[in-house]
């Protein structure tokens, strides 16, 4: 089921749209929504495919149309405009708004089958990865990321982003890795967070970093304490309404 928001009044009641197989959607879990460059939204489904939204109808696409799978994981965009779609099985998909491209191994000839996360960066390196294994598309492939980086992802990928000084997050079921130009950082409990299994992260608009676990609730990660490199500092986080 996928539903939309409207304006919220001084009572704090909101207007929801809900849309369901009833509406066009062509299967009612949703895994992945990502709005793209053209304000599009994109539902990757479980099992029913993806399909694009233009704010009045669903197009589904399939398995049967040219994507790898109709079990879609994870939804990004390139910096041509490409989209980028991760499935549970037959690898990875392109779609550059005509015709749907396929890969599904690596430069060692692995296959690359099922995917959890993808993500692209402001350098235009698309990044995948299934459990704690991760790889960059380079021409035209797949391939390892360095040694020295892999053996710090100690859990499974959950999340990947680039935060606005262009450094790189992965969260894990282990653990925060946090990439500078010169330096990996890990951030786990023994820093102050409440659990290692992290679910997500995202940057806000004031540079901080709102983090949500695996049974840990939630927590903001202040901006101040990774900029000066001194002992992080995080911030329980209100969500009440």
């Amino acid at each position: 089921m996928l539903f939309l928001s409207g304006l919220h009044t001084s009572a704090q009641t909101y207007n929801f749209q809900f849309f369901n197989v009833q509406e066009g959607l062509p299967q009612s879990k949703v895994n992945a929504i990502f709005q793209d460059s053209r304000g599009f939204l994109w539902i990757g489904t479980a099992g029913g495919g993806i399909c694009k939204f233009n704010g009045e109808n669903f197009t589904p696409y399939f398995s049967k149309d040219g994507i790898a799978g109709d079990i879609i994981t994870d939804i990004t965009e390139d910096k041509d405009n490409n989209l980028w779609f991760t499935a549970s099985w037959g690898g990875v998909t392109k779609f550059d708004g005509r015709k749907f491209t396929v890969y599904n191994s690596d430069n060692s000839n692995t296959n690359i089958d099922g995917n959890d996360v993808i993500y692209c960066d402001t350098q235009g390196r698309v990044w995948i990865a299934e459990a704690r294994d991760i790889k960059i598309f380079k021409n035209g492939i797949f391939n390892p990321i360095n040694k020295s980086l892999q053996e710090k992802i100690k859990g499974s990928v959950t999340t990947i982003i680039e935060d606005s000084k262009h450094n790189l997050w992965f969260t894990t079921s282990n653990s925060i890795i946090y990439i500078t130009e010169t330096d990996t950082l890990e951030i786990t409990s023994e820093n102050g967070l409440p659990t290692n299994n992290i679910t997500t992260i995202h940057e806000d608009t004031e540079g901080d970093f709102i983090i949500g676990t695996h049974h840990g609730g939630v927590i903001k990660l202040l901006k101040g304490s990774i900029n000066n490199r001194k002992q992080f500092e995080f911030q329980s986080f209100d969500i009440s309404p």
